[in-house]
């Protein structure tokens, strides 16, 4: 079994939709643990991730490309029931 801290930050490639990657990250609410889900959907693939809390309750996800040197950026939000996302343009 796995166990998750606050501001753990998980990224893999699923396919939903077509090609996507799945972003749960793990955060703080009212003293209990809370995991919050998104879906990005790229076309390109990736094969790196790095990410950086923002507050509390937003990352900023980098996903990269070491071939190709093409690059994707996002951030993602939640607390309680909502959860968002937000494209880098």
């Amino acid at each position: 079994m796995v166990s998750h801290k606050s501001h753990d930050v998980e990224v893999y490639r699923t396919f939903f939709m077509g090609n996507a990657y799945t972003v749960r990250y793990y955060q703080k609410e009212n003293d209990t643990l809370k995991s919050h889900t998104a879906i990005y959907g790229a076309l390109d693939d990736f094969d790196k991730a790095a990410y950086s809390w923002l507050s509390d309750t937003s990352v900023s996800i980098r996903l990269y490309n070491t071939l190709s040197k093409k690059e994707e950026k996002f951030k993602v939000y939640g607390y309680g029931a909502m959860s968002g996302m937000e494209v880098d343009k």
